[in-house]
């Protein structure tokens, strides 16, 4: 399987309503701890301005 990108998205009823393209994971996919810390921080960004 080959992964090419990480996206965040919003759905309802079948339409995308929102999405994020989190496209600085790749500056962390070496360091697992950051890569963490990188995709909460932006986990939380999306989740609080539902």
């Amino acid at each position: 399987m080959e992964v090419k990108g990480f996206v965040l998205a919003e759905e309802e009823s079948g339409k995308i309503l929102r999405f994020k393209h989190l496209k600085d994971i790749w500056k962390h996919f070496r360091d697992p701890e950051k890569e963490k810390e990188y995709l909460e921080r932006e986990f939380r960004k999306f989740l609080s301005k539902t």
